[in-house]
């Protein structure tokens, strides 16, 4: 094993061991205490055994030995107590598995909240999440082999000193004839990694194709497509693309570890012809030698064992590796040491000044020389052709990323500079993509500020401006009924009807500056002129930024801001830019109308 990988493997298993100390000392002192006593009740039994067998042959001659009914009852007590600390011993390791479970899995979920959405949208950190994904599971093996290590020392300690009392050369008989075991295990769980690692992408792509049938709307859509045959296909062929080399290696590893074991058991055969001599000569008894020859099986399957488990763990450490690089990244959003809080009860001016934007990796700068105001209580509207920016330019107002080059400022104060958490107390944005909670109407609405207790009248005020109220008073359970059909008795909402209760959960929430980007997309002509209409009374304090291809929806807006190719290509009132001889707005709004003619 190189000196990388032993100082590798060294680091990670000192951090593990803190993890599940700082989680279950009491469950690790117990789970220990066990394996030891159980060890050594092992070795206590066949020492037992072996003190009954020479008591029944010296009993054979007609003359019971004295010592026979001792032997008996040492016997009973030993091939009972064992079984009491293994079955005390699994209780706890059983618990400890819950633990365990419960303490990574929330583990996982605190960074994965934590994770800014650049890592989410980078390639290499995909990759890095495909990897632990898959191979969370090593963490919880890896921790628990701890144990088994321990039992496999304490065995090795106690074999090794009963061999080396008799003959002390059959120890490092049986080692080296175990070493091969340790050998196959190194090298082919070096390359159970590089399958994974390499084939990271491969897996990726896999798991998305894979995930097409897990959506009875993409089932339907390639069920009318033809496409179910040519998907499965393409799933079978990903699928074997890394399956195949890890069953070759797995064939490779399977014909060595064969002779490998030959030679183990070579080892343990050795052991017995250098006994078997002074079993004959008469100067060891029947007894004892059953006893050596158990504690040299013992002693080897405990070192064969070790190295297994150096084996595994070695393998599971590459893997437990990108875990800990996971759970260790930086932030690439970084908190000001002495952030700014902005007063809550105050609507704040968002001023874009010169921004200029590339997303990390990329040459093409989506931004360039960006700049507008945005007044406490105004409302305008972004909008221009797909790819123009226009969802970038919310990206940086949520702080997702900083500005390549100038700045946001909200309230004056550069947006870099404030606590996080106090803007989006103040934001209230409902993305192209919204999110599908599968609970109660009631529990999904109030989700738009679920730090507060919820409010029944709030949550009815809200489903009324999103126009949510005719679908959800038909249903049976109305407010408290579930969503989803993966519940009893829950219904499945059209995709407007979700996207209505997406901003419904924006006017819950009550924010001084709301974000809408596409609000209305998958709701009706007749429902998006009653929402707008809504929006239009809307708190006189509170600002609003509209994203809509629909030039029906922002014509009301204060201001509308044009974008193109990243650029700031006009602003003003619609009736202004619809004016404007050659302008974008013109254009676009014009070619719009046509369609309606």
């Amino acid at each position: 094993m190189e000196k990388t990988a032993i100082t590798s493997l060294s680091r990670n298993s000192l951090r593990v061991l803190k993890l599940v100390w700082g989680w279950t000392p009491w469950l690790i002192i117990g789970i220990s205490s066990m394996l030891v006593l159980g060890t050594v009740a092992g070795y206590g039994r066949q020492a037992a055994q072996a003190f009954l067998v020479n008591e029944l042959v010296r009993s054979t001659s007609g003359v019971l030995s004295a010592l026979l009914p001792l032997a008996v009852a040492l016997f009973a007590v030993m091939f009972i107590l064992p079984q009491i600390f293994y079955a005390v011993r699994s209780y706890f390791s059983r618990i400890f598995r819950f633990r365990l479970e419960e303490k990574v899995d929330f583990l996982f979920f605190e960074k994965r909240g934590a994770l800014d959405v650049a890592h989410w949208e980078d390639p290499k950190k995909n990759d890095l999440l495909t990897i632990t994904d898959e191979n969370e599971h090593r963490l919880y093996n890896f921790a628990e082999r701890f144990g088994d290590v321990l039992e496999g020392v304490v065995t090795v300690v106690i074999g090794a000193s009963i061999l080396a009392a008799y003959k002390w050369w059959t120890l490092p008989l049986v080692v080296v004839a175990t070493v091969p075991e340790l050998i196959v295990q190194l090298k082919y769980g070096k390359r159970v990694w590089g399958i994974f690692h390499g084939r990271a992408e491969t897996r990726r792509r896999y798991v998305a194709f894979m995930h097409h049938f897990y959506n009875v709307t993409r089932v339907i859509e390639l069920k009318l497509f033809q496409n179910i045959s040519r998907f499965l296909d393409v799933i079978r062929g990903l699928y074997r693309s890394f399956q195949d080399e890890q069953i070759a290696n797995e064939r490779r590893r399977f014909r060595y570890s064969f002779l490998a074991f030959i030679a183990g058991g070579a080892g343990i055969i050795a052991v017995a012809l250098a006994f078997i001599g002074d079993v004959v000569a008469a100067r060891l008894e029947i007894g004892t030698f059953i006893f050596i020859i158990g504690a040299a099986v013992s002693f080897r399957s405990a070192v064969s064992g070790l190295f297994n488990t150096l084996g595994s763990q070695y393998e599971d450490n590459r893997f437990v590796s990108e875990i800990f690089r996971l759970l260790d990244l930086p932030a690439v959003i970084q908190e000001p040491a002495h952030p700014e809080i902005l007063i809550a009860s105050v609507t704040p001016e968002v001023v874009f000044e010169n921004v200029s934007f590339s997303y990390p990796g990329a040459t093409r700068r989506v931004l360039e020389n960006v700049s507008f105001r945005i007044a406490p209580g105004e409302k305008i509207a972004l909008v221009g052709r797909n790819g123009a920016g226009k969802t970038t330019l919310v990206k940086l107002l949520c702080r997702f990323y900083d500005p390549t080059e100038g700045r946001i400022t909200v309230g004056g104060y550069d947006l870099r500079t404030i606590d996080r958490e106090s803007w989006y107390a103040k934001l209230g944005i409902l993305f192209q993509e919204f999110a599908h909670y599968e609970v109660s109407v009631e529990e999904a609405i109030a989700m738009g500020r679920s730090s507060v207790p919820m409010s029944q009248e709030r949550v009815r005020e809200a489903a009324q401006m999103s126009g949510a109220t005719s679908f959800i008073e038909a249903w049976d359970d109305e407010y408290r009924q579930m969503l989803g059909r993966q519940f009893s008795g829950g219904v499945e909402p059209s995709l407007g009807q979700w996207q209505r209760l997406a901003l419904a959960r924006v006017f819950y929430r009550k924010a001084q500056v709301i974000v809408l980007d596409e609000p209305t997309a998958s709701i009706d002509a007749e429902g998006e002129a009653e929402i707008f209409e809504r929006f239009e009374k809307l708190s006189a304090d509170q600002s609003v930024i509209l994203i809509s291809h629909r030039f029906s929806t922002v014509r009301k807006a204060s201001k509308i801001i044009v974008l193109d190719e990243g650029h700031v290509v006009e602003a003003g009132s619609h009736e202004k830019l619809a004016k404007a001889p050659k302008g974008l707005y013109a254009h676009l709004f014009a070619l719009q109308a046509k369609g309606y003619e």
